[in-house]
C-alpha cells in the first residue's frame, strides 16, 4: 500500500471485513465497482460485484451478525441488506438524498437492540459550512436525520463509533482548526434519542486517527495519534464506569516512545483483553501492547509487515455482545489476502463459542462454590440470630408484663381524669345555659328601651319641625311688618313735604288735629 495512505480521505477507501458465525466477508472498491469476497474455512472465493458504481460505503454487523452496507452514490445514501444470503436477493433501500452537499467519512455501527447508526459529515462548498449528521435505523425503518454538530470554515470529521450493551452510542470526532484541532466525545442515549454535550478528550497538537472500543465492563478505551514538537506519539485515555471517584475520564497517557513519522494507532478488544499498538511508515513495522492490571505491557515489538493493507474490521467481541469495529492489518493482494494474527479477528465458527462456554462453566463452578460457602456461613449466622432472638423474646415477655401493669394503672388514672373532665364540662354547660338566658332577657330589655327612645326621638323631631315652621312664619310676619313700617315712613315723609308747601291756615288746622287729644 502507498505510504500516502495515512490521511482521512484515503482511509475512507479502505476495505471492510465482516466476520459472521459462518464466514468472513470482505467488501472493497475495485475501480468504481463495489466487490465482495467470502471465506469460510478455506481460501478466499472469487470476487463478485455488488454494485457497478459507488462513491463511498461503510459496513457493519447487527446483533444477529447479519451484514449491512450503506453506500453513497451521487448524493444518494442507500441501505443494502441480504448481501450474503444465497436464498434471497439483495435488498436496497434509499435512506436520504443529499442535494448540493458532499458526503464523506461514513461510520456505521449496530447497537444491542438490533438497530443501526449511520454518521457522516456533509459539507457545502458554496457556503463553506459543514454538518455532522446521524441517521438511526430502529430495525424497521430509518428515522429522520439528527444534526450532531455543525460549523463553518473548520471541518468536522467523524473518527470512530462504538455501541455498548445498554444500546448507547459513543462517538469521537475531530474538528480541524489548524493548531487548535481537537478530538471531541459525544454520547447518544438510545431510550431518549438524544445526544449529549461535546467533551474535548484530546489536547491540542493535531490529533488524528482515533479508535474506540467498549469492554465487557462498559469501560470506554480511546487511542489516537498526536504530535508535539515535531515528534509523534500514541495517546490513550479511558472512560470508566461506576461511582465516584473512579468513574469518568482518566488523564491522558502516552503509551509510545517519540516517533519520527506519523503512526497509525490500532486498538482492539478480543477475549476480554484490550490491545493497543501502532503501525509506522515507512517500513511497515507493527508494535502492540496489552493492557494489564499493572499497566501496558509490550506484546509485539517492531514486527515488519511488507505489502501491508489497512482494513476496517467488524467482528464479534463474543457471541453475546454487540460487534466491535476496529482497524486490523492484512498482507498481500486482495485475492490472496492474509490477515496478521496480532490484529486479526476471531475465525468464523463455533470454537469461540465453546471456549466461552468453558470459561462460563468454570465461572459458574466458582460461583457455586462461593455460594455453598456463603450458605454455610449464613446458616451459622442464622443459628446465632435464632439464639439471640430467643433470649430477646424472654426478655421482651418480662418487659411486656411490666408494661401491662403500668398500662392498667395509667388506664385507671385516665378514667379518673375523664370523670373529672366530664363533671367540669357539665358545669360549664349549665353556666353557659344560664348565661345565654340572662343574655336573652337583657337583649329584650335593651330592645324595649331602644324602641321607646326611638319613639321619643321621633316625637322630638316632630315638635322640632313644628317649632321651625312657627319660627319661619314669625320671621315672615316680621318681614311684612318691617315692610309696612317702611311704607308708612315713606308716606309720612311725603305728607310732611306736602304740608310744608301748603298755606299756613291748613298747617294750623293740621297742627290742631295732631295736637288734639280726645
Amino acid at each position: 500500500m502507498d505510504d500516502n495512505l495515512l490521511n482521512d480521505e484515503l482511509l475512507a477507501k479502505a476495505p471492510f471485513l465482516l466476520t459472521t458465525r459462518e464466514k468472513q466477508c470482505l467488501f472493497y472498491h475495485c475501480g468504481e465497482k463495489l466487490c465482495l469476497q467470502e471465506r469460510e474455512n478455506r481460501g478466499w472465493e472469487k470476487p463478485q460485484t455488488i454494485l457497478p458504481q459507488v462513491d463511498r460505503f461503510a459496513a457493519a454487523l447487527d446483533t444477529d451478525f447479519h451484514p449491512h452496507l450503506v453506500v453513497v452514490n451521487k448524493g444518494d445514501l442507500c441501505h443494502l441488506t441480504n448481501l450474503v444470503d444465497e436464498n434471497s436477493r439483495m435488498s436496497e433501500q434509499l435512506i436520504f438524498r443529499e442535494e448540493g452537499r458532499a458526503c464523506s467519512n461514513l461510520l456505521l455501527a449496530g447497537d444491542s437492540k438490533g438497530g443501526l447508526h449511520l454518521l457522516y459529515s456533509a459539507s457545502d462548498p458554496d457556503t463553506n459550512r459543514w454538518w455532522l449528521l446521524h441517521h438511526h435505523f430502529d430495525s424497521n425503518r430509518w428515522l429522520e436525520p439528527r444534526v450532531v454538530d455543525f460549523g463553518g470554515a473548520a471541518a468536522g470529521i467523524p473518527g470512530c463509533l462504538a455501541a455498548d450493551q445498554t444500546g448507547d452510542l459513543h462517538l469521537v470526532y475531530k474538528i480541524e482548526e489548524g493548531d487548535s484541532t481537537r478530538l471531541y466525545y459525544r454520547c447518544f442515549n438510545l431510550p431518549s434519542l438524544t445526544w449529549g454535550r461535546a467533551f474535548p478528550v484530546s489536547a491540542y497538537g493535531l490529533p488524528c486517527f482515533p479508535g474506540i472500543v467498549v469492554d465487557r465492563q462498559q469501560n470506554l478505551h480511546l487511542v489516537w495519534s498526536s504530535q508535539k514538537d515535531h515528534r509523534h506519539y500514541i495517546s490513550y485515555r479511558q472512560l470508566s464506569t461506576g461511582g465516584w471517584p473512579s468513574a469518568g475520564w482518566k488523564e491522558i497517557e502516552t503509551i509510545s516512545p517519540p516517533l519520527d513519522s506519523p503512526p497509525f494507532p490500532l486498538l482492539n478488544c478480543r477475549e476480554e483483553k484490550i490491545t493497543a499498538g501502532w503501525f509506522c511508515l515507512p517500513g511497515g513495522n507493527l508494535w502492540q501492547l496489552e493492557l494489564t492490571g499493572e499497566g501496558w505491557q509490550e506484546k509485539v515489538s517492531s514486527q515488519e509487515i511488507p505489502d501491508y493493507l489497512l482494513i476496517r474490521s467488524c467482528h464479534p467481541q463474543d457471541w453475546e455482545y454487540s460487534p466491535v469495529t476496529s482497524w486490523i492489518l492484512g498482507r498481500g493482494a486482495l485475492p490472496g489476502l492474509e490477515l496478521i494474527p496480532a490484529t486479526a479477528p476471531p475465525h468464523p465458527g463455533w470454537d469461540l463459542y465453546f471456549r466461552q462456554l468453558d470459561v462460563y462453566s468454570k465461572h459458574l463452578i466458582n460461583q457455586a462454590s462461593e455460594l455453598t460457602a456463603t450458605k454455610a456461613q449464613l446458616e451459622r449466622v442464622l443459628e446465632a440470630k435464632q439464639k439471640e432472638m430467643f433470649w430477646v423474646s424472654q426478655h421482651s415477655r418480662r418487659k411486656i408484663g411490666a408494661l401491662t401493669q403500668n398500662l392498667q394503672q395509667k388506664d385507671r388514672e385516665l378514667q379518673e381524669l375523664e370523670s373529672k373532665f366530664q363533671h367540669t364540662v357539665d358545669g360549664l354547660k349549665e353556666k353557659t345555659v344560664q348565661s345565654r338566658q340572662q343574655w336573652v332577657e337583657e337583649k329584650k330589655r335593651y330592645q324595649l328601651q331602644i324602641t321607646r327612645l326611638e319613639k321619643e326621638s321621633r316625637q322630638l323631631q316632630q315638635m322640632l319641625l313644628e317649632k321651625e315652621n312657627s319660627i319661619s312664619k314669625a320671621e315672615e310676619r316680621i318681614q311684612e311688618l318691617k315692610q309696612g313700617v317702611a311704607r308708612l315712613q315713606e308716606e309720612n315723609q311725603l305728607l310732611q313735604g306736602r304740608l310744608e308747601q301748603s298755606p299756613s291756615g291748613i298747617k294750623e288746622w293740621l297742627g290742631r288735629i295732631f295736637q288734639y287729644k280726645p
